[in-house]
């Protein structure tokens, strides 16, 4: 099996990795910029081809995730009006001022990504003005003069152009109507500094200022965070917001950045090609499992560390934990039952060895098997040695098994065994291996009607007697799928491209070269549930082939190593 060397994330991100290196298929011009703008990726700084335009600033400009949707910034929007030539990495954070940026070394650490012909837009003031918190606020004339003037002098030190951009506007309007200065003295101040310095200005408060007054009290609701009960599954009750964006307000602001960035010339021609554009920013803006400037929390699992079991450290894992998790599991077998329940999600399993045989999760209960408590039977379901039900759950470097011993219980009537239970949206498992008999890997949903997807990318799966099943949906790129059948892959293997949603074995068939049990590498295209939008989550790719006889050209092969 491929071997994976576990690293730390590295801050640059998906800029290093680039939109044109991942599959994907994102509505409107521009959009396949968006996810490489707020992903991370273990990738290096070197080798970048294209100049990167960061964001740094506040809430109003910061990358929101999955769960906040549809929440956005408009740093998060900015790269659906970018053409080919520049990407954009958003780093703002939010509640952050010019002085809790930087004082947490947030500078810093942008700065050290920073190469000569990229851009640093500078956007901070909303929480500069809170003076009654000593770690947030600054004097607009004394101490917010002097922060902004560090992230210049860091910016010209790195051969990049600094920007300076005013805080966007609220929404505050008097009682005719009119909209309202909020933010005092502070943009005045980021003006007097980019006239003194010769830093080119973005003037956001006043540009936004303006488009709240054409739009009027009510018009501005449809770009603020305002949604009715039920509207988003994120804001069960509803939500107004008159502060923080939705995604059409995101990407209106983004567009005023954008257009005073050409106007003053302040990047070259052509640089945003789509700002005329008539987009879908609800389909088009990407919502990562966890923000960018997250930092994951670590957790090491084995004989010599804290946690002797992976049960353990998915206990402690808090529910509700807006951070990615990541469980490093030293090489070994351990021999228990593992459940992540759905109030924990952003879990990583990693695997920390050489290959992915050499951690094993595992266990032997089967549909038979009777519960120590006697209340009868586990079912299938219940047999499962590792259930995942949290969202936005990862797993690398490992193996899912379930070695139950069919022959040594065939007094047993129901003898399904699995290693895998998957209902958390969004998992990606990548060089993973999945072992059983019947019922090797479950793929399922938390109830009917509601849609879970999966990715497989270079796994393999092992198994008999429809292994892999269940209602939910899943894309197979690049896997081993060894098993009895003869024929091109059917109903009980790979999703490669949509069926009903409701069914109970939501699969597709995937053709595969005779006599190979290899799954086809997946090629880009957007993707999506029917009945679903493919904004949801996208970068599901689809077969590269229909055709019969199709031979994957990779000579890696998962194996049973």
């Amino acid at each position: 099996m491929r071997r994976l060397k576990p690293s730390r994330r590295s801050i640059l991100a998906a800029v290093a990795a680039g939109a044109a290196t991942a599959a994907a298929g994102i509505s409107g011009p521009g959009a396949a910029r968006s996810q490489a703008a707020v992903r991370p990726a273990n990738a290096s700084t070197q080798g970048r081809t294209r100049p990167v335009i960061f964001v740094v600033g506040d809430s109003t400009s910061s990358a929101y995730q999955q769960s906040e949707r549809p929440r956005a910034g408009w740093g998060q929007a900015l790269p659906l009006l970018l053409g080919p030539q520049a990407e954009v990495f958003d780093y703002a954070w939010s509640g952050a001022s010019s002085k809790s940026f930087a004082d947490a070394g947030l500078l810093d650490e942008v700065a050290a990504m920073l190469q000569p012909g990229d851009y640093l837009l500078i956007s901070f003031g909303h929480n500069d003005e809170k003076v009654q918190d000593p770690a947030r606020g600054t004097d607009p004339q004394t101490t917010f003069k002097e922060y902004l003037q560090k992230y210049i002098d860091s910016a010209r030190a790195r051969g990049a152009k600094a920007v300076l951009v005013t805080p966007v506007e609220r929404r505050r309007f008097s009682a005719l109507g009119v909209a309202q200065d909020s933010h005092g003295a502070y943009p005045p101040a980021v003006r007097e500094l980019a006239a003194a310095t010769g830093t080119p200005l973005v003037d956001l408060t006043a540009s936004s200022k303006d488009l709240w007054q054409k739009l009027g009290p009510e018009g501005t609701k449809s770009h603020f965070l305002y949604a009715s009960p039920g509207q988003y599954p994120q804001y069960p009750e509803g939500v107004a917001d008159n502060t923080h964006f939705q995604a059409e307000g995101a990407l209106a602001v983004a567009g005023l950045v954008a257009s005073e960035l050409q106007a003053q010339q302040a990047v070259p021609p052509g640089y945003f090609q789509h700002v005329d554009a008539q987009l879908d920013p609800l389909g088009g803006i990407h919502w990562p499992s966890e923000r960018p400037v997250d930092k994951p929390v670590v957790l090491e699992v084995g004989a010599a560390s804290v946690f002797r079991t992976v049960q353990a450290a998915v206990d402690a894992v808090p529910a509700g934990s807006t951070h990615r998790t990541q469980i490093r599991i030293a090489p070994g077998t351990y021999r228990e039952l593992i459940r992540v329940p759905a109030n924990k999600p952003r879990i990583s399993f990693i695997g920390l060895g050489e290959r992915a045989g050499d951690v094993v999760l595992v266990y032997n209960n089967a549909s038979g098997t009777a519960k120590p408590d006697g209340t009868g039977p586990y079912g299938t379901g219940g047999s499962a040695s590792v259930r995942i039900d949290g969202a936005d759950f990862t797993a690398a470097n490992l193996t899912f098994s379930n070695d139950f011993d069919e022959a040594a219980n065939q007094e047993m009537k129901n003898r399904q065994a699995v290693a895998l239970f998957l209902t958390g949206d969004r998992a990606v498992l990548r060089n993973v291996r999945c072992l059983g008999n019947q019922d090797t890997l479950l793929v399922d949903s938390p109830a009917r009607g509601v849609q879970s997807r999966f990715f497989f990318s270079d796994c393999y799966v092992e198994g008999d007697v429809d292994f892999i099943f269940g209602r939910g949906t899943a894309v197979f790129s690049g896997c081993e799928i060894p098993g009895p059948w003869t024929g091109d892959l059917t109903a009980t293997t790979a999703t490669c491209r949509p069926a009903a949603s409701t069914s109970r074995s939501n699969t597709a068939t995937c053709s595969r070269a005779a006599g190979s049990s290899r799954m086809p590498r997946q090629a880009p295209s957007t993707w999506a549930v029917p009945g679903t939008r493919a904004a949801t989550w996208r970068r599901l790719p689809r077969c590269s082939s229909g055709t019969p006889g199709w031979a994957p050209t990779s000579p890696v092969s998962p194996g049973r190593t």
